[in-house]
């Protein structure tokens, strides 16, 4: 990225407790990604190709630290999240960022969003098409339908609250997120950003680049 300008700031924690901030990472090149351990497609794709990256380092992969701020903090416990990126290389690291998240979503340019899975909105729909229907049949206005938190006048057959029974803090859900990669040089700038299906050798390669120009940088100051 030109010209390159100092990476938002991120202080979150890490899964043992302890604070983690980006600014603190000087020195190393940090591939930052937003994500959540119950994620279909994109972030284990997205991790995986991120370990292959710090494979193809080889003895520099050392220079190359990974990080995960979820958006789904109410699922992933520390104890969740760190099985699961340990699961795809020990040194990864799962961050939760508590009431900061929103705030450095939105530094970053990433937005994430709890969705219904695809066969309740299916029925979210069918409900919500129903109850119009009936509700100008009947002559009183549920021109509403569903919301995304309760549904106050369900047909007979449905109970209330989200379709299939489900209630707020359900396990029964999605989180639609922004599946970029950030990549932060030694100095704390934003350089590059990546969007999985990416090859690894290339991130590797920009990562090898990056620290040689830190160096060099260095040497001349």
């Amino acid at each position: 990225l030109s010209p390159a300008l100092p990476a938002p700031d991120v202080r979150a924690w890490d899964t043992a407790g302890a604070p983690w901030d980006l600014a603190e990472r000087r020195g190393k090149v940090v591939a930052l990604f937003f994500g959540y351990t119950t994620c279909p497609d994109v972030c284990p794709q997205t991790l995986a190709l991120l370990a292959a990256a710090k494979t193809a380092l080889g003895d520099g992969s050392n220079a190359l630290d990974v990080a995960m701020i979820t958006v789904d903090p109410e699922r992933d416990t520390p104890d969740v999240l760190g099985r699961y990126m340990a699961g795809f290389d020990p040194s990864f690291v799962g961050l939760e960022a508590g009431d900061g998240l929103p705030a450095i979503a939105d530094a970053f340019g990433t937005t994430y969003t709890r969705d219904l899975p695809p066969d309740l909105a299916t029925q979210a729909a069918e409900i919500a098409g129903h109850d119009e229907a009936a509700g100008g049949a009947a002559g009183h206005d549920d021109s509403a339908g569903l919301d995304s938190e309760a549904h106050d006048a369900t047909p007979s057959g449905h109970s209330a609250g989200l379709p299939g029974g489900f209630e707020r803090g359900s396990p029964a859900y999605t989180v639609a997120h922004s599946g970029v990669v950030f990549l932060i040089d030694p100095d704390g700038r934003l350089r590059s950003s990546y969007l999985a299906p990416f090859d690894p050798a290339e991130l590797a390669a920009d990562v090898t680049l990056l620290l040689e120009g830190s160096k060099r940088s260095a040497k001349a100051r």
